[in-house]
């Protein structure tokens, strides 16, 4: 067994298990969310296009034959492979909502490649395409390109968004985000090395399997926590900072005294039920479930506390912990968090010391 074989036999053995993975992860999920399934399926069938293109390049030595026809069967599979996978993450972090037109232009641009391909094979008589193949890898690092260029520019804003409106920190989303874009740059640096120089594949490719399998553990681990920031990103919008920016500033002018007297009734009903111990509480969910529009909540915050949701809500957990401390002195961290809607017992020891200067404990032998 040669190494050139001995590497794409582990890359079909590594993404064969990671659709496997992807595919029996189903089954483990309680809550399902129609945002992350339909992501997890484009996942899915990148990996089996990546697993069904080493196969092949075992089964024929497409690469061992000449760098000019492995670097086709590259362009031919890791261009949807890649487009799969731009789109799997765009889908989570836009909601499901606005990739219409990155979907276009990136079918638009694989049509072109395989037409430039077509020509090529058709002018030459075999799939040694000559000077078409330089046309082709061109039209392929501009796809690519487009592919990595569209998430990363929304993923900045909506780790803002995401932090500020959920209750407790999306550590796993916004982890699976930006391992998400890395992926995307490794996949990037991986092609430009590699197709079209054959020793570039025993260097760079290990770099790619092991990010590529990172990115899907933590897809993975998304979704049995996407229920916390699912009600966020099914209202996820799409406007600039500068529109969003004069939208808050006019409701901010029209809201009136009656208004902000009513939110706060219905906050106060809200907590005095106990709505702080979802652990997935976040704006959204909470606007709902008092009767209010998203962003009279937000204006609401604002002008009355001067503060985002997250702060707001985590003041709010504060009081009731700093309550249950004093009187139940037998309940642990643990308990207490659960209780108060915090994700865990190190989120409130963290949220305590931070308030206080001190541990829960220590707090309460310093109240008495």
């Amino acid at each position: 067994m040669d190494l050139l074989f001995a590497v794409q036999l582990v890359s079909f053995s590594i993404t064969a298990t990671l659709a496997f993975t992807l595919a029996v992860s189903r089954i483990c999920l309680m809550r399902r969310n129609t945002i992350y399934e339909n992501s997890r399926w484009m996942l899915l069938t990148a990996m089996i296009i990546f697993a069904l293109h080493f196969l092949l390049q075992m089964k024929y030595g497409l690469r061992a034959k000449g760098d000019d026809l492995g670097a086709l069967a590259n362009i031919i599979f890791y261009t949807p492979s890649g487009f799969l996978l731009t789109v799997s993450q765009l889908y989570l972090q836009r909601g499901g909502r606005k990739c219409k037109r990155y979907v276009i232009v990136s079918l638009l641009g694989y049509a072109l490649i395989l037409a430039v391909i077509g020509i090529g094979r058709w002018a030459n008589g075999s799939w040694h395409i000559g000077n078409y193949l330089y046309l082709a890898v061109a039209l392929f690092m501009i796809c690519i390109a487009h592919f990595i260029i569209s998430p990363a520019r929304d993923l900045h804003r909506l780790n803002r968004r995401i932090d500020a409106e959920t209750g407790n920190p999306a550590e796993v989303y916004v982890r699976t985000m930006r391992m998400g874009t890395i992926l995307m740059y490794t996949f990037n640096i991986v092609i430009c090395l590699s197709i079209s120089y054959t020793k570039a594949l025993f260097i760079v490719c290990p770099l790619a399997l092991l990010a590529m399998t990172y990115y899907v553990v933590c897809f993975t681990a998304l979704g049995f926590n996407m229920a916390q920031v699912a009600d966020v990103l099914a209202d996820h919008e799409e406007e600039s900072e500068k529109k969003d920016n004069e939208k808050t500033q006019v409701t901010v002018n029209g809201f009136s005294t009656n208004k902000e007297d009513e939110i706060t009734q219905a906050v106060t009903q809200w907590i005095a039920e106990g709505g702080m111990r979802d652990s997935d509480a976040s704006m959204v969910s909470v606007a709902r479930r008092i009767g209010v529009s998203r962003q009279d909540l937000s204006t609401y915050l604002n002008r009355k506390h001067g503060c985002t949701f997250r702060i707001w809500l985590s003041n709010v957990r504060l009081e009731e912990a700093k309550r249950l401390v004093m009187e139940h002195e037998d309940y642990s961290n643990e308990t207490i968090a659960q209780e108060c809607g915090f994700s865990s017992a190190s989120q409130l020891y963290r949220v305590f010391k931070a308030a206080t200067g001190s541990t829960p404990r220590e707090w309460r032998e310093s109240q008495r």
